[in-house]
């Protein structure tokens, strides 16, 4: 191992804590929004945060009675958020009201995500079959905007992985890839959009899991110079990431720029997570090494962004240090972003 990577690998926090993720859950949803650690409930719940909440939760190797409690409550909440053709709404009041008007694409497309994921990581099998049922419905998703539609091909990957003979699973992943217009090779912004938004590597990942699913190798070679490209783009001078702010980045414009957040980097895990999957390359395990460091410091702040006591992601860096609140999205992020390195550092040496 490098000096480089034996410092993040003794920087980055231990296992996932799930106290402050509990500590959120209630029976009725996640609350999406804290003032420091303290929950707000005015805020409410919202699809999004109980999609990511599930995904986290499934993916966790000892799934306890605790853990298992808090994934039939995002169930329910995913069966209660459904209204039909593939679509969800998103927001939900802290007395359990359903708030919105009408369905999100960004919440549909993360739900049929979860609900992928949940059908087959989760232990308890009345769970997984809850989940698989509410998949075949929520698999008919389509939408024009590009992460919905990664989210949801997430989500069907890993359908098809476990079951290719999967109908509604393989036609979202064959219609997406119909849509889908891969980069040109020479590309010096190899990039679909004019700028870096946010969670901007489920682009790559959305390739790459096209390609494999699909056994399309051209979406696999442009998934992996897209990762590549977007990897180096979100490193600083000296060596740790420096991810897209939350207002986007386009060449020309100062790095490193703020307010950085958490999302951004558990959506670099799980994209060099299934690179390295798909390659078996040792470079995607530092890179998830690298994720966590971020989380342990290893910034453009020089700040810790996890609570070692609780697992509380902080809401995000900012050029005057980090927000202290610690919401769900934030806590998410840094609980399935340490799921990975929890993997990858077994491996690199």
């Amino acid at each position: 191992m490098s000096a480089a990577a034996q410092a993040i690998g003794s920087a980055v926090p231990g296992p996932p804590n799930f106290a402050h993720l509990r500590r959120l859950t209630t029976a009725k949803g996640v609350f999406e929004h804290c003032q420091g650690e303290v929950p707000r409930p005015e805020h409410g719940y919202c699809t999004d945060d109980v999609a990511r909440a599930l995904i986290v939760a499934a993916r966790e190797p000892v799934q306890g009675r605790d853990l298992q409690r808090m994934t039939s409550g995002y169930l329910d909440f995913l069966s209660g958020a459904y209204r039909g053709g593939g679509c969800f709404v998103n927001r939900r009041d802290v007395g359990g009201r359903w708030v919105d008007d009408g369905a999100n694409d960004d919440a549909s497309g993360r739900a049929v995500w979860a609900l992928g994921e949940a059908a087959t990581r989760l232990r308890d099998a009345g769970q997984r079959t809850i989940a698989r049922h509410l998949f075949v419905e929520a698999c008919q998703f389509r939408s024009p905007f590009l992460r919905p539609t990664a989210y949801a091909v997430i989500g069907a990957a890993a359908i098809t992985a476990a079951d290719p003979s999967h109908v509604g699973a393989a036609r979202l992943l064959a219609e997406s890839a119909a849509s889908t217009e891969l980069p040109g090779d020479t590309a010096t912004w190899p990039w679909p959009e004019p700028r870096l938004t946010y969670g901007n590597a489920v682009v790559p990942e959305m390739l790459l899991l096209l390609g494999r699913e699909l056994r399309l190798q051209s979406f696999v070679v442009a998934g992996l110079h897209m990762l590549r490209w977007l990897v180096a783009t979100e490193t600083g001078p000296s060596g740790w990431l420096s991810v897209t702010p939350t207002i986007g980045w386009a060449p020309g414009e100062p790095r490193p720029a703020f307010d950085q957040q958490p999302i951004e980097i558990a959506a670099l895990a799980d994209a060099s997570a299934t690179a390295w999957s798909l390659t078996g390359d040792p470079v995607w395990a530092r890179e998830i090494i690298r994720c966590g460091g971020w989380f342990a410091g290893m910034n453009d702040g020089q700040i810790p962004m996890v609570d070692p006591r609780n697992g509380g992601g902080f809401d995000g860096l900012t050029a005057e240090g980090r927000n202290d609140n610690r919401g769900a999205e934030s806590t998410i992020a840094a609980l399935t972003t340490l799921q990975w390195v929890r993997a990858a550092m077994g491996v690199v040496a």
